[in-house]
């Protein structure tokens, strides 16, 4: 289009033509584009808009997808201090992302997609006039959802000083409590001795004290006061592997599955490259009264350089619950290892450092030992730290910190009313095979006797099994005496 403007020379043209006032500048015509480059750019854009399409139509399936997969869950942490008071205000976090603080009663609920079986990690920060609180609590997500299908997670966490020995909520609660002085559920005297304890260990467990000692001793030998370095304590075997082998039945798999959900709640990786490993194997047996049965042994081995040894092996009945017969085989799993534990002293009292795990932690009325072999009681202060019962002993000698040890199955009997008895073998020993009195491994003094865990109220059963095969299956006569005798018979119950 033209452009309109006045002529040059205003004065002539009024002279000339009052009324040719303006004049038309017409500009230069401009290429078009050609057919060519708009096909191009349309090429362009719709690749473009293609790929952008793409990559939000994938995000979205994916998340689709995770939607549909994890159920929603109930969680709840209720928080308490070193006093017993709620934790009013507390920063509750998953990873980076901030979830909430908890109420005026110290808790934080919140419903949330989880994974099944998965592990939530909480971490608790408030800070405070005397510093920081914190708190670090890992909430084991179960398998399978239940069978009304909601999901709940409900703990207390223990927020200590950030500066502290150990942040890490390690305290037993009730539902939690692994190391009581009973396995889960009620037990009697009168009850089969298998169906009561049933631990068992083999001759030493003293290979796990030498692995972890050294660990131990490189811990608590730091340079510094001792009053101004938390305990450190000793964090080995915090890893294990559970495994099932021979004919796995339905129910040792899922003994299995629940003993590994078991060791998620109590802070234990699952890595198949661990030292430690778990074996659990199904025997076929026949009761005393002549019916066929079954019965579980649970074998931990240490895997190491030099290849693969036994740390301990006992049996026991199923429970009704395959989480129940979990419990109470990786309790007894604690109780036959002879661990070591980091003490220190700070002021007149001797504490004993973390665990590391809630598997290992020490509760009141267990004894350890120092390297005199002088026993020491163990007792709990109300803020959910362990200690060393006040004695006009001295564990550490002149030193203000070592390492003590808990006693392990060949060293204490698996409850206060058991004794060590003596028992005689009468018969050939298949080589390489274990003798179970009760659910106990016997331990060899001299040929053909043996040492072992007696309850006279109890009627021993004696198992011998070797490589998952059980070769005899009798009762034992005379243990109330604690001088027993055994017979084996000539052949093993596979050639009977």
């Amino acid at each position: 289009m033209g452009v309109l403007r006045i002529k040059d020379g205003l004065n002539e043209v009024l002279i000339r033509d009052p009324y040719d006032l303006f004049t038309v500048d017409t500009p230069q015509p401009s290429p078009r584009r050609t057919r060519g480059e708009m096909l191009r750019a349309i090429t362009v854009g719709l690749v473009f808009a293609t790929a952008v399409a793409t990559v939000v139509f994938w995000q979205m399936q994916q998340r689709g997808s995770e939607r549909t997969d994890d159920p929603f869950a109930y969680f709840e942490i209720k928080a308490i201090g070193a006093d017993g008071r709620p934790v009013t205000g507390a920063s509750v976090r998953s990873g980076s992302e901030e979830l909430g603080v908890t109420d005026s009663f110290g808790e934080w609920r919140r419903f949330m997609r989880a994974h099944l079986g998965g592990t939530m990690v909480l971490t608790l920060t408030k800070k405070t006039e005397n510093g920081t609180l914190k708190a670090l609590k890992n909430l084991a997500i179960p398998l399978r959802l239940p069978a009304n299908g909601e999901l709940e997670l409900k703990s207390r966490v223990l927020m200590r000083d950030a500066g502290a020995a150990n942040v890490v909520d390690s305290r037993v609660s009730g539902d939690e409590q692994l190391t009581a002085a009973q396995p889960q559920g009620p037990q009697t005297a009168a009850a089969p001795i298998e169906s009561t304890v049933q631990r068992e260990t083999v001759a030493s467990a003293q290979p796990l004290a030498n692995v972890t000692a050294a660990a131990v001793a490189a811990g608590t030998s730091a340079p510094t006061p001792a009053s101004e370095v938390p305990i450190v304590g000793d964090t080995s075997f915090t890893s294990v592997w559970v495994a099932t082998s021979g004919q796995a039945t339905t129910a040792t798999r899922q003994v299995a599955e629940a003993m590994r959900q078991r060791l998620r709640e109590l802070g234990v990786t699952l890595n198949a490259a661990s030292q430690w490993q778990i074996n659990l194997t199904d025997l076929a047996v026949q009761n005393p009264s002549g019916q066929p049965s079954h019965i579980l042994k649970v074998e931990g081995r240490l895997t190491g350089s030099r290849g693969s040894e036994r740390l301990y092996s006992f049996l026991r009945n199923y429970d009704d619950a395959p989480m129940a017969t979990a419990r109470a085989a990786l309790w007894e799993s604690t109780v036959h290892m002879s661990k070591p534990y980091a003490i220190e002293r700070r002021g007149d009292t001797w504490y004993i450092g973390s665990t590391g795990t809630k598997l290992w932690q020490l509760s009141t009325g267990q004894t350890v030992y120092n390297k005199s072999g002088q026993p020491f009681a163990v007792e709990g202060e109300g803020t959910g730290a362990m200690r060393l019962v006040a004695t006009d002993r001295r564990p550490c000698d002149n030193d203000s910190r070592c390492v003590v040890t808990s006693a392990g199955i060949d060293r204490a009997p698996p409850h206060s009313d058991w004794n060590r008895g003596r028992l005689t073998v009468l018969g050939d020993v298949v080589p390489g095979s274990t003798i179970y009195v009760g659910g106990y491994a016997v331990r060899k003094v001299e040929e053909s006797t043996y040492e072992y865990w007696s309850n006279p109220k109890v009627p021993g059963i004696v198992t011998v099994e070797r490589e998952g095969k059980v070769l005899h299956r009798l009762r034992l006569a005379g243990q109330r005496t604690g001088m027993a005798v055994l017979s084996l018979p000539s052949a093993p119950l596979s050639r009977r």
